[in-house]
């Protein structure tokens, strides 16, 4: 169920601007497009990959080497990821440090303040999580609220940089992601240079699955 050979996306691309505003924008953009909807159980959880790949560098994985580990974060494979670890020869603090990061997700307040008490010391990744945290803050200006922060969020697709986020309908079960997102760099692969992107997209058919979940009747007289 919601898992089709082929499917349908509806989203937006923010291409230009580097600030924690446009971020911020996008996520507040997707949420309002689901209010419109009428879609009421929606949950939303915002993490960056950028703290997750920076404590890998400091744990001395290069950065042609960090897509594996992000594709078993996202993929939920424990088992894998902690052979990935090894394999790499990540130092035990290091690995500690990640598994443990990995496992934070709730408000905003008490998830940074645990994120910041496991990474105190190390400097770059706090610049990682200083940014988030500015990411979040924007996300006042919009009005948004009642997100979850998740840390164990990793798109899998490798051009991710920053801020993640994915919406997710729970009553679609095993399925439940309508939404995903963040911030990315992709232009340089397609022959441009380096510009700050963030954007997302929906699973039109889950969007839908979840709009008939709720009771929802689409489609007929209007």
């Amino acid at each position: 169920s919601g898992r089709y050979r082929e499917f349908w996306q509806a989203g937006v691309e923010l291409i230009g601007p580097p600030h924690e505003e446009a971020e911020a924008e996008a996520i507040a953009l997707a949420m309002a497009t689901l209010e419109r909807l009428g879609l009421e159980g929606f949950e939303v959880h915002i993490g960056h990959i950028g703290v997750l790949r920076r404590i890998l560098e400091v744990g001395g994985v290069r950065e042609e080497d960090q897509n594996p580990v992000m594709n078993a974060i996202d993929k939920g494979e424990e088992a894998a990821l902690k052979g990935l670890l090894e394999k790499l020869q990540v130092p035990e603090e290091s690995r500690g440090v990640l598994l443990a990061i990995l496992e934070l997700e709730g408000p905003k307040r008490e998830v940074l303040g645990k994120a910041r008490a496991l990474l105190a010391g190390r400097t770059g990744v706090l610049e990682e999580l200083e940014r988030f945290e500015r990411v979040l803050c924007a996300l006042g200006f919009f009005g948004v609220e009642g997100y979850r922060v998740d840390l164990g969020i990793a798109r899998g697709l490798d051009y991710y940089t920053g801020t993640v986020f994915e919406i997710y309908a729970p009553r679609l079960g095993a399925q439940k992601q309508i939404c995903g997102g963040g911030s990315y760099s992709l232009t340089e692969t397609l022959g441009g240079v380096p510009t700050p992107t963030c954007g997302f997209a929906f699973g039109f058919d889950r969007v839908l699955l979840a709009l008939e979940a709720e009771g929802r009747k689409l489609g007929g007289d209007k």
